[in-house]
C-alpha cells in the first residue's frame, strides 16, 4: 500500500488520477473540466465561459456579440435594425411616422400644437379661450376667475382672497386687519382693549389691582 501512495508531493500517480492541485492531467483537460483551460470540447459545445465558439455566434445567443440574425431580426439590444426605425417602434429614434401622428413622445407634431393638446406649447385657442394652463387670458382676467391676477372687481365686492377691501376693513369684518370697532368693543381676539384691561377679565395681563390685592 505504501507504493501505491508515495510521500512526493506532485509525483505521476497525482497527475495521472487527476489530483495534483498545481498541475491538471491531460484527462482534466480533455474531459472538460479543468478549471483554468477550458478543453476544445468546451469551445465547441458552446459550454465554454471564456470564449463563445461560433456557434453561439452564428445562433444569436452569443452574450458577447450579437448575430447579424439578431440586428436583422429586430431582437438585438445593442443596435435597432432599419425595420424597427421605420415600423416605429424603435426605442431610440422615433420614426417619420410617429412625429406625423402626433404619437412621438420626443417631438409633438403641428397636429398636436394645433389642436390645443400640445402638452409642451399651448396653442393659441387655447390662450384664447381661458384655458391655457400656461398664460392666463385677458376673458379670465375681467370676469375674475383668473388664478394669478385677482380683477378689480374682486378687489371692489370684498371677495379678494389677496387683498381685502375697505369695506371689509372699515365693518370689522376683515380677516386680517381688525377694524378700530374691534379694539374698542374688547371683542378683537389680537390686542385686548383697555376696557378689557382695567375690568381684570383681560387672558394675557392681569391688571395690576387685582395682582396686589
Amino acid at each position: 500500500m505504501s507504493n501505491l501512495i508515495p510521500s512526493a508531493p506532485t509525483t505521476e500517480w497525482h497527475r495521472q488520477t487527476g489530483t495534483d492541485r498545481l498541475a491538471q492531467t491531460e484527462w482534466h483537460r480533455q474531459t472538460g473540466t479543468d478549471r483554468v483551460a477550458q478543453t476544445e470540447w468546451h469551445r465547441h459545445t458552446g459550454t465554454d465561459k471564456v470564449a463563445q465558439t461560433e456557434w453561439h455566434r452564428q445562433t444569436g445567443t452569443d452574450r458577447v456579440a450579437q448575430t447579424e440574425w439578431h440586428r436583422q431580426s429586430g431582437t438585438d439590444r445593442v443596435a435597432q435594425t432599419d425595420w424597427h426605425r421605420q415600423s416605429g417602434t424603435d426605442r431610440l429614434a422615433q420614426t417619420d411616422w410617429h412625429r406625423q401622428t402626433g404619437t412621438d413622445r420626443l417631438a409633438q407634431t403641428e397636429w398636436h400644437r394645433q389642436s390645443g393638446t400640445d402638452r409642451l406649447a399651448q396653442t393659441d385657442w387655447h390662450r384664447q379661450s381661458g384655458t391655457d394652463r400656461v398664460a392666463q387670458t385677458k376673458w379670465h382676467r375681467q370676469i375674475g376667475t383668473d388664478r394669478l391676477a385677482q380683477t378689480e372687481w374682486h378687489r371692489q365686492t370684498g371677495t379678494d382672497r389677496l387683498a381685502q377691501t375697505e369695506w371689509h376693513r372699515q365693518s370689522g369684518t376683515d380677516k386680517v386687519a381688525q377694524t378700530d370697532w374691534h379694539r374698542q368693543s374688547g371683542t378683537d381676539k389680537v390686542a385686548q382693549t383697555d376696557w378689557h384691561r382695567q375690568s381684570g377679565t383681560d387672558r394675557v395681563a392681569r391688571p395690576l389691582l387685582t395682582q396686589c390685592s
